[in-house]
């Protein structure tokens, strides 16, 4: 027979126990000349109630207490897991098969940790090796284009040129994500001004909204914060530019930003492609695009990126959408 069975049967029995004393006291206290009529009486109906109600709470405690509450720790452990934190750990209590399967828990999750530390490090290694070679590619082709005379190499060397410069943009993006998701003291900085901010980003990619007659609606109130600039920076950046990008022509993008009980909301919408029901539990994966007509222009590292920064502020990040209507993103930060 196993622990925890044993375990069961040793609640089960002191259950039973309970149950066939408390009868036992009654008549005890009664008299045993009363039993005949005590045994039809009102009093002994309601008393046999009591007990059975007693004996179930008693039962349902102690497995609660055994089995159920250790399970949902477990529970919610995995549950953790699966988002990616890999630092959770459970005390192990007892010698039992749940306490096994806790330490065995505990096990599996060092074991990930280990291996994410090692993947975050091939990453970010990887991502700061490869930008060399990269810039020596685009580098020459760029001279070799300048001074090419055939329309036909040119061609060519345009796209080597576009595609280096994609890939420079990709190892960038998994460098920064890399950095951000093992830091561990999140440095503040001087007040400065957020609306300032965003607007200074929309104007840097002036280009790719005029190309796309692109008009801004913006609701920014003049709010400070000592957030890590340089990841608000990040963050507002990936939200614009990707609201840009499945904008359609003529098209037109809402920004809003305020302060409500010392937390910062900015919110983005964008009127375009929208987001298929299909690929909304699947929208901030590493690496996903959801529109694949235009995995040339994204990275899939964007809305990751963005969301690994707002789970190391401690806030939340969010979104609505409409297929072919529109897609609302919306970040809440903790100013403190």
């Amino acid at each position: 027979m196993n622990k925890l069975s044993a375990k069961i049967i040793l609640i089960l029995f002191l259950t039973l126990v309970t149950t066939s004393l408390f009868p036992r006291l009654f008549i005890f206290f009664v008299g045993a000349n009363d039993v005949s009529s005590m045994i039809g009486s009102n009093e002994f109906f309601i008393g046999m109630i009591i007990t059975t109600a007693c004996s179930l709470l008693l039962f349902g405690f102690g497995i609660n207490v055994l089995i159920i509450k250790r399970l949902r720790k477990i529970a919610h452990a995995t549950k953790k897991i699966a988002q990616g934190d890999f630092e959770v750990s459970i005390p192990v209590h007892g010698k039992d098969e749940i306490s096994t399967l806790t330490q065995n828990f505990n096990i599996m999750t060092e074991t990930l940790k280990a291996n994410d530390y090692l993947h975050k490090d091939f990453i970010r290694n990887f991502s700061h090796e490869i930008k060399t070679p990269i810039s020596s590619i685009k580098g020459y082709a760029e001279l070799i284009e300048a001074s090419e005379s055939s329309p036909e190499n040119k061609e060519y060397l345009r796209i080597i040129i576009d595609e280096s410069s994609r890939l420079s943009r990709l190892s960038q993006s998994m460098l920064q994500l890399s950095q951000i998701d093992s830091t561990m003291i999140i440095k503040r900085d001087e007040p400065y001004k957020v609306a300032e901010q965003i607007r200074n980003i929309i104007q840097l990619h002036q280009q790719d909204w005029e190309r796309k007659n692109i008009e801004f609606n913006l609701q920014l109130d003049e709010v400070s914060s000592t957030l890590n600039k340089d990841w608000l920076h990040l963050l507002w950046q990936n939200l614009i530019t990707n609201a840009i990008r499945f904008s359609r022509q003529d098209g037109v993008i809402d920004i809003t930003l305020n302060e409500v009980e010392n937390e910062l909301i900015f919110k983005i919408t964008d009127y375009g492609l929208g987001i298929a029901d299909h690929d909304k539990e699947s929208i901030f994966k590493l690496f996903f695009v959801a529109d694949r007509s235009r995995s040339s222009q994204s990275s899939g590292l964007g809305l990751s990126i963005c969301k690994t920064i707002v789970d190391k502020l401690n806030g939340t990040i969010s979104f609505e959408s409409t297929e072919n209507s529109h897609t609302s993103f919306i970040v809440n930060l903790p100013q403190e």
